[in-house]
């Protein structure tokens, strides 16, 4: 992380998301149902071959036998390797997250001037989650992160010590930015006046 420093930028705080499978308050709900709805799906499957249906039927069963496995059992793992390989860093001048994958390191970096909002949902044991903006809240319930965002960076997962943090972000992105955002251009008075 630090070969991506800019000049004068200095790392204020750095840390890891929450390690290991994690099942939250909703997923006691959300397993048996998905479960219970993988069960109804091979049984649909079943009843498609039984009855010799067409493909486009037998296509969306094995479709949705695939969300529901999703929904109960892979989402957990695929989030906890996400989790594993990825840091976060806040410096003076913006906030850095780095996805470590087999061959490379993603960083995805939000300056602190572009924040629109910030939001803190704090977990029972310290650990949060941060959100920049709005987004839906589901999504990272659903899939483990903030996917489906191309290149920006909408929230940091399971903080550790998630109060410090936000107020840490909230303190440097209130500091007055001493370079303009867009060049100062003197314009010409116009001739016609």
């Amino acid at each position: 992380m630090d070969q991506i420093l800019q000049e004068n930028e200095r790392i204020l705080w750095r840390g890891n998301p929450k390690q290991g499978i994690l099942v939250r308050d909703l997923d006691i709900l959300a397993i048996p149902m998905s479960i219970m709805l993988f069960g109804f799906s091979v049984i649909l499957d079943f009843a498609i071959l039984h009855f010799k249906a067409s493909y486009a039927f037998l296509s969306l069963a094995f479709l949705l036998n695939v969300m529901f496995l999703y929904l109960g059992v892979f989402r957990f793992i695929l989030n906890a390797r996400r989790r594993r390989n990825q840091e976060y860093a806040i410096t003076n001048k913006r906030i850095i997250v780095s996805q470590k994958t087999n061959k490379s390191v993603a960083f995805k970096t939000l300056p602190f001037r572009n924040i629109e909002g910030l939001d803190l949902t704090l977990e029972k044991d310290g650990f949060g989650f941060i959100t920049f903006g709005n987004i839906n809240p589901v999504l990272p319930w659903l899939f483990g992160g903030y996917v489906l965002n191309g290149d920006k960076l909408y929230g940091l997962d399971l903080v550790p010590d998630a109060q410090h943090v936000f107020d840490l972000i909230n303190a440097q992105s209130s500091i007055e930015i001493e370079e303009p955002l867009v060049p100062l251009v003197k314009l010409k008075p116009s001739q016609n006046n």
